[in-house]
């Protein structure tokens, strides 16, 4: 199964620490880094927990090919002003709630 874990916790500008210690229970940077990767597998448990420490449904994490609702980036907004993105990358768009 492919995800997004590493695109959604990136675009929420969290370590893999903060979502270790945001699953319930908490859980290793390392484990959060081998699911991002592929080199755990990724069960459906595993998706719930990781989704409820981002903040996000857990279907949002996981990679259909390209989707509708996916939103290029195109630029970041900082202190600064805006940037050019270093890397292609796609933004989550908000959910009404």
């Amino acid at each position: 199964m492919i995800t997004r874990i590493r695109e959604v916790r990136r675009a929420r500008k969290l370590t893999l620490q903060d979502v270790a210690d945001r699953c319930e229970p908490p859980t290793t940077p390392q484990t959060i880094g081998r699911l991002e990767t592929g080199a755990r597998t990724v069960s459906v448990a595993w998706l719930n927990r990781i989704a409820g420490a981002l903040g996000v449904e857990p279907a949002d994490l996981v990679a259909f090919g390209e989707r509708d609702d996916d939103v290029p980036l195109a630029a970041t907004l900082g202190h600064d002003g805006a940037h050019a993105p270093r890397r292609p990358g796609v933004v989550l768009p908000p959910r009404p709630e």
